[in-house]
């Protein structure tokens, strides 16, 4: 090859890789950061990524370094039902259903605070990876994972031990859940309160028009996009256990308020 032909050949490659490192070279002050978060770091509580309450995510399990007061942990499991399965579609559900609270608009009123702007720092750890044909095995898993979530080191000196919360899953979750508590926490006592259906009347008011006018068009008053007949108890089940997460997760952070700086006896709250 002639030396001619070759040169211009040279000089579009470099040409190239000139071009292909053009943006990765600039040094970014922390004032151009911080405009950046400004402009684009805030997500809508109809947008931004499935997490849940949009709360930051971190891949807990594999970044064992990151400290946390307080996590969010998926079991999506099924294998222990002795019916009809699905449940392990419940953590991607509930997150999809907390999806109107937002940290900006997570004010509870009973409690009078907001648990996403408080001391905790609160984080989203995704899903455990659970294999799901074999129940020994998926057994081992969560109670490994949930130990290890449960030994991490806290941002906020109020909690010396993180809390987490599981979304589930069948119920068979609670045996690994129980197991890792027990070496988390040693020979303290851990007490159970098992939510098992109860015996008090509820009065639960279901409009006709929530379902689609395919399936129910005698309604007075149609609502196109309406859930199937099939989809509504799967849909009012994801929107009360996001609730309950909610709730329970305002009174953990009031109560560590609460107890901050006590050194008797903690008293009880409405957890």
């Amino acid at each position: 090859m002639r030396f001619d032909r070759l040169l211009p050949v040279l000089s579009l490659a470099g040409l190239t890789l000139g071009c292909n490192h053009h943006h990765d070279d600039k040094k970014w002050t922390a004032e151009e950061l911080a405009e950046l978060e400004a402009k684009w770091g805030f997500d809508w509580a109809f947008g931004g990524i499935g997490t849940f309450a949009h709360l930051n995510h971190a891949k807990c399990l594999t970044e064992p370094t990151e400290p946390y007061d307080i996590a969010i942990i998926g079991a999506p499991f099924d294998t222990a039902v002795t019916y009809r399965p699905g449940a392990r579609f419940g953590p991607r559900s509930i997150r999809h259903a907390s999806g109107r609270q937002h940290s900006f608009r997570g004010y509870n009123p009973r409690a009078n605070i907001n648990p996403y702007q408080n001391w905790a720092k609160i984080v989203d750890c995704g899903d455990i990876p659970i294999t799901p044909i074999d129940n020994d095995i998926s057994q081992k898993q969560m109670t490994q994972a949930l130990e290890q979530l449960g030994m991490r080191r806290t941002v906020s000196y109020i909690s010396s031990k993180p809390k987490l919360f599981t979304l589930g899953g069948d119920h068979s979750l609670t045996l690994p859940a129980l197991r890792a508590l027990k070496k988390v926490y040693g020979d303290r006592e851990i007490q159970v309160l098992h939510f098992n259906g109860t015996e008090n009347l509820v009065y639960l008011s279901v409009d006709i028009d929530v379902l689609d006018p395919a399936f129910a068009p005698g309604t007075g008053t149609p609502e196109p996009g309406g859930f199937a007949h099939y989809q509504g108890a799967g849909e009012e089940t994801t929107f009360a256990a996001a609730q309950v997460v909610y709730e329970i997760l305002t009174s953990m952070v009031k109560r560590g308020l609460q107890d901050l700086g006590r050194s008797d006896k903690a008293i009880k709250d409405e957890l």
